[in-house]
């Protein structure tokens, strides 16, 4: 019995290591900064080969209680480093240890200012610094699209001289909102507790707060999403249409959910989005 526990605890740890054979660098956010958790922060980064000029912070799902680094982080950065992007995974602080927003946001921003630092070492410009969520990952790109102009790490944005506004936003199947009607309870409930305010609801649902000075916003789910509610990217994609913010809406009929860069199903018409945003990402630069 203890050889086959050995022999499966081999193997996870192995395939565990693959996960970041390409990650040239493990950067621990706040450094020596151990309060409120803050020591489980880190980036995962990926330089592309040569000057790209892009760099994109990724910021998987996971209903802000755990996060899905493989599908939603790793496999992303790989696929984003291939197409000569620097991409960096930010493992950001979720509910799973006791803590809420700003926490997510706090980290999020933080990474910002790193790669604003670091442009160098990235191999990119300070204003082609993009961000991509997916799922409650989405909803974090989504804030710092919206609060940027609120520096949520204690002034460091301030001191450093450097913009948190990201570049631009990949919002890929993202929670939107934090309304009863149409909220994904379980990210809502991770994100700001059982009972929050009617102020802090509305403050938490991005399209209740989109306005002109926003970035570009690269926004897609699927109308079978049967985790987080298609109305969240419809409604969303319509306070960006009515606050003439530049975005492009892919809204496929297929593909549910979590499925990273490719869906589950094989009869799925979501399997090209990310030949379209790499597109999309030209266009915008």
């Amino acid at each position: 019995m203890r050889r086959i526990v050995r022999y499966f605890l081999v193997i996870f740890l192995l395939c565990l290591s693959c996960s970041y054979l390409n990650a040239q660098e493990e950067v621990r956010l706040w450094g020596s900064e151990h309060t409120h958790y803050r020591n489980k922060s880190k980036l995962y980064i990926y330089p592309a080969n040569g000057n790209s000029h892009t760099a994109i912070i990724i910021c998987p799902g996971g209903s802000y209680c755990y996060l899905g680094m493989n599908v939603e982080g790793h496999n992303i950065a790989r696929w984003l480093q291939s197409k000569g992007i620097t991409a960096i995974v930010l493992r950001y602080r979720v509910n799973a240890l006791f803590i809420r927003h700003p926490s997510m946001i706090q980290d999020l921003q933080k990474a910002l200012i790193y790669a604003r630092t670091h442009t160098d070492k990235l191999h990119c410009s300070t204003d082609h610094i993009g961000v991509m969520g997916f799922s409650a990952g989405g909803h974090l790109a989504g804030l710092a699209n919206t609060y940027y102009d609120t520096d949520f790490t204690g002034g460091e944005a301030v001191q450093r001289q450097v913009s948190l506004r990201p570049s631009f936003v990949a919002m890929i199947y993202p929670v939107i909102s934090m309304q009863d009607s149409i909220a994904h309870l379980r990210s809502k409930l991770n994100l700001i507790g059982h009972h929050p305010s009617k102020q802090l609801k509305h403050d938490m649902s991005l399209e209740l707060n989109v306005h002109s000075g926003m970035s570009p916003v690269f926004l897609m789910n699927c109308r079978d999403d049967k985790t987080v509610k298609d109305a969240n990217s419809v409604v969303y994609d319509n306070a960006l249409t009515q606050h003439n913010i530049p975005h492009l809406y892919l809204h496929y009929s297929r593909g549910n959910h979590g499925f990273g860069l490719i869906p589950h199903k094989a009869q799925s018409d979501a399997t090209d989005w990310g030949d379209k945003f790499i597109e999309w990402l030209k266009q915008i630069q």
